[in-house]
């Protein structure tokens, strides 16, 4: 065996297994999402939302002027199509890791609807502001 064969051999036989994907039992956890930037809890309603096969269940959430949403995106599907998510009028961009909820805080400011859609552009949903009574 020649010296870099042979150093070889020792580095790797030295090296934890971990590190070398041999060792699913020591398995980390992924590191849980950030807090928002401002360092504020993230407050609100909490709506749930299945980005699946068939889109996003539900496709139309309904809310009160002035309240606080978070959309909890749980993509449950293997479909690149909706490995991550927008919403183009608040100027956001997630990834959505398959069974991993995805928190994305809204607030309805102003009537009308503020659209979310698959990265691709094929799914879409919306949420709907009504004025507050």
């Amino acid at each position: 065996m020649n010296p870099r064969s042979l150093a070889l051999v020792l580095v790797l036989s030295a090296a934890p297994s971990s590190l070398l994907g041999c060792d699913k039992a020591g398995a980390q956890q992924p590191p849980a999402p950030a807090p928002p930037a401002s360092g504020a809890a993230v407050t609100g309603r909490v709506v749930a939302i299945t980005a699946g096969d068939s889109g996003f269940v539900p496709s139309t959430i309904p809310a009160v002027k002035g309240e606080e949403l978070i959309l909890r995106f749980t993509r449950t599907t293997d479909s690149d199509c909706l490995k991550a998510i927008e919403l183009p009028s608040l100027g956001i961009k997630k990834d959505l890791p398959v069974k991993t909820p995805v928190d994305v805080p809204v607030r309805a400011d102003k009537e009308g609807t503020v659209d979310f859609q698959c990265w691709m552009k094929m799914y879409k949903g919306k949420v709907v502001v009504a004025a507050a009574k």
